[in-house]
Order: structure tokens, then sequence, then C-alpha cells
């Protein structure tokens, strides 16, 4: 994927997948699924920033069962717009993240529980 680029990856969004390629189509932003077999992966190298070899060894993860999106590209007036949308249409996905330069190198199993706890965090907080 080029810099410029929107990107929404997608993990664990099997019933509300389509409405979100739907409203991702409407803002010009591509697409991916996210499967369990690329959770070893990091980051960069899933959304093909040069620099970002695949993985060596596989990477397995039962309790990874939340539905998560991860935006690259998005910012600012685009990411509103993007969550506004998915909020009209009555999708509601809790656990959300943003590529960033720290977690570029992450594993996405690794931002996927970073996430996580962020999101447990605040809820306790409320």
């Amino acid at each position: 994927m080029s810099r410029g680029q929107k990107l929404v990856m997608m993990y664990q969004l099997d019933e509300s997948k389509d409405k979100i390629k739907e409203i991702a189509k409407k803002y010009q932003i591509t697409t991916k699924t996210i499967s369990r077999e690329m959770i070893g992966e990091t980051m960069g190298h899933l959304i093909g920033r040069k620099g970002f070899g695949a993985a060596k060894t596989k990477t397995e993860d039962t309790t990874m069962t939340e539905p998560m999106l991860v935006m690259d590209g998005l910012q600012g007036n685009s990411l509103n717009v993007f969550l506004k949308a998915l909020q009209e249409a009555g999708l509601f996905v809790p656990l959300k993240a943003i590529i960033t330069p720290i977690n570029l190198s992450w594993s996405f199993c690794k931002l996927y529980h970073a996430i996580e706890e962020e999101d447990k965090e605040m809820r306790q907080a409320k």
C-alpha cells in the first residue's frame, strides 16, 4: 500500500463486514480482512510498507475473539466522517486502532491486546 492511501483492516467482523466494506468504498477506503493466520504479522507488513517482511513463525492466540478495526491513512476529518458513517449505520466495533510510527513494528496480535487492555481500562473508568 502506498502512503496516502486509506485502508481499514477488519478482524472478526463476519456479520458486519459487508456493511463496513460498502461504507469504506463510498469514501474511497480500501478494506482488508485479517484472518487468524495473519495475527503474527507486523502492522507494517500488513499494510504493505517497505522494509517489513513476513513473519518467520506462526502466531496462535485463541483469546482474540472481539471484532477490531485498524485504520491507516485516515486522519482528522476523513477519520471522523468514516467513524460517524459506521455509527449511523448501527455498526459498533469496540476495538479500533490507528497505525502509528510506534505500532508499525508491532504484530497484529500485540496491537490487538494493547487496544483490548485500553478498552477495558476505559470501561472501568466510567
